[in-house]
C-alpha cells in the first residue's frame, strides 16, 4: 500500500509472477532522458 501526503491510498496486486526470466535485447530497451547521467558499472 502507497499512502500518499493527501490520505489517497493505491494498492497494487501482481499475479503470476517469475523471477529471473531471460529477457532479450530486443524485448527491452532503455533511453535515459535528455540531460540525464549515465553511470556505467564496468566490475
Amino acid at each position: 500500500l502507497i499512502h500518499a501526503v493527501d490520505d489517497s491510498v493505491t494498492e497494487y496486486r501482481f499475479s503470476n509472477q517469475k523471477e529471473n526470466v531471460a529477457v532479450t535485447d530486443k524485448q527491452f530497451r532503455f533511453t535515459a532522458p535528455a540531460g540525464t547521467e549515465v553511470i556505467e558499472d564496468e566490475q
